[in-house]
Formats: structure tokens, sequence, C-alpha cells
């Protein structure tokens, strides 16, 4: 991957220094746009004071903003096509299909049909089949914030190591009866596939590594339970609690947060896309690639010294988070990026 990383660099100086300075641009007032829309969002919809503008006011002009940067990301694409690939090498589509992905995450606009040129390769996704009480969702869009709120669907990642006959993290929590998405990847080849989340979920489908596997289930009972590898006999534990307010005194209560994530240069994005922890408990994320090296930084929090996350390989990343608020999970070399939401106690 280091030779790709290379000849983008190389590429960007020959692209069209127009085509770059409405990009930067659009990604700046997107940046805004996205701050501000966070704000309007977790603000109380509570009648406005004299002279204020009301919520769903602020909102709708909002989205006439992101119908206007539907409009700017149009004008870059008449760049791209205009010019010759030799000229255009910069990467700058991968750069259009992000900003793209931003705007749908928005939630006011749905996803843009775009022509994007010679399609980005797609990692291979397998959803195992889910037992009959499991519910399939539709994959949601992520919701950006920085307040203690009940969340419409629940995305967590797990990695599993047969090797280390352990998934990571050990422990995740969860609240009663909203939907769940996990995903999952795993470090070695299984010659007996059978996953469980007794009694949510069970399958005996398939997943390789370098595959991500994406399972759906509601969890509909309070209680701790197993989520199993059946065929090495190891397991983690799922919590499932009832309000927000436990999950927070139950991570609270073990003095340390632990989550996971998925790098997939293919997808141009982390899975799951957004991370929510708590203010000033210590925090261990780990992470593994997929297919690439990565460089990832979770600034204010983290910053890498180079490469930080590689494909085959378990990275652990530490970091205790001291203020709240919506911050970003960067990808230093691809230019991809997540939402990391710290919430206060």
């Amino acid at each position: 991957m280091a030779g790709t990383v290379v000849l983008l660099a190389a590429a960007t100086a020959c692209a069209s220094d127009s085509s770059q300075e409405t990009t930067q641009r659009l990604e700046e007032q997107l940046a805004d746009l996205e701050q501000r829309l966070t704000e309007a969002e977790f603000q109380p919809a509570a009648a406005p004071q004299d002279g204020e503008r009301g919520l769903e006011e602020r909102l709708s002009d909002l989205t006439a903003e992101i119908a206007a940067l539907e409009l700017q990301l149009g004008v870059i694409q008449a760049m791209i096509e205009e010019g010759s690939p030799a000229a255009d090498p910069s990467g700058l589509p991968e750069r259009l299909f992000a900003l793209e992905q931003k705007l749908a995450a928005l939630g006011t606009l749905g996803p843009m049909s775009m022509d994007m040129g010679a399609p980005a390769p797609e990692a291979t996704m397998m959803t195992p089949a889910a037992t009959p009480d499991a519910t399939v969702m539709a994959a949601p869009t992520p919701t950006a914030g920085a307040t203690v709120a009940v969340p419409s669907i629940q995305e967590i990642g797990i990695i599993e190591n047969y090797a280390a006959t352990q998934f990571y993290p050990q422990n995740m929590v969860v609240l009663k009866d909203i939907p769940v998405i996990m995903y999952l990847t795993r470090l070695h080849r299984e010659h007996v596939n059978r996953f469980t989340i007794s009694p949510f979920y069970s399958s005996s489908a398939v997943i390789l590594p370098g595959e991500i596997g994406v399972i759906e289930f509601v969890p509909d009972q309070i209680g701790e339970f197993k989520i199993r590898n059946v065929g090495h006999d190891f397991e983690a534990t799922l919590i499932v609690v009832e309000t927000e307010a436990e999950r927070q005194e139950y991570i609270a209560g073990r003095g340390r947060q632990m989550y996971a994530l998925i790098h997939s240069v293919d997808d141009f994005q982390i899975f799951p896309s957004q991370l929510v922890i708590q203010e000033g408990i210590p925090t261990t994320i780990f992470n593994i690639g997929i297919k690439a090296q990565h460089e990832v930084s979770f600034e204010p929090f983290y910053t890498p010294e180079g490469l930080n996350i590689r494909p085959g390989e378990i990275t652990t990343i530490e970091f205790t988070p001291d203020e709240t608020g919506a911050f970003t999970i960067r990808h230093e070399l691809h230019g991809f990026t997540g939402r990391l939401i710290v919430e206060g106690r």
C-alpha cells in the first residue's frame, strides 16, 4: 500500500488547481454545516425567545444549504469529466464519494446518484443468515451529536482472534429493544463456522479474513448473554440494559471503556462509522485494517506517529477523553473519516 500512497501524493501535484480549490472550499463549508446541524439537532426544541429563530426554521435553512452543496459537488464532477485521465489521477472521485457519504449522513438528504467514473473497489460484505427470532434492519444513517440521547439503532464492532481464543472487546453494553448492527471480522480462517449470540442470533455463514460480517438482531431481554465462537469454544459478553443511564453506569463502574473499529479502504469507511464514548474514562480502541495500512488520528486525544493500523493485526489505541463534543476520526493517508462523540457524565 505504501507504493499506492506515493503515487497518490505525486498525482495530487498535477491535478487541476481549480478542482482542488473548489473541493477544499466545499469541505470547509461542509464541516461548518455539520457542526451547525449538530448544534441545532441536539438543542432542546423549546419555544424560541423574542429575537430567536426556532429550531424548525434553522433546520430548514440548513437543508437548503445542503442542497446548494450538492450542486457544488456537481461542479467538481464536471471538472473531472472535462479533464483527461492523465491530467486528473488525484483521487478526486474518491474524495467526492466521501463528501457524498457525509451529506447523506446528515439525514436531511438522500444519497445522490453521481457518475464517479470507474467505481471504487468494494469490500466483500457477508450478511450471515439470522435466526427466526432475529430482526433484520436496514443499514443505519449515523447520527452526530455530543449529548446523551437514545439511539434509534446501535452499531458495534468486534474482532475475532481464535489463535488467542479471544474476541476484542470482551464486553459490550447495548440497550434493550433497540436494533443492533454488529460488524465482525476475523484474523484467521475457521474450520467450524458457528457464531452465536444466544438467544438473539445464530449463524454458520462463512466469514473469511479480510471480510466483514454484518450481524443484525434486536436484544429483547435484559441481562448478560454470551457471544460465542462455537468451534473453538471462546466467548465475549453482551450486556443488555434498560436505560441509557444504566449503560453509562455500567461503563463507569468498570473504569475503562473498550471498543473495536474496522477500517476498510475499499469501502472508504470505518465500521462502525460513529463511536460514542464517555468523558473522563480511560478508553481502549482495538483496530484492524482490511487490506491496507492506515494512519489514523483521534484528535485532540490521540495523534499517530506514522502508520498505526495494519491488515491482519490488532492495534490498540488508548487515551482518556477530557472534553465533550463531536470530534473526527481521521484517515491521514486515505482521506475518509468517522465520528467520535464524547458524552458528558
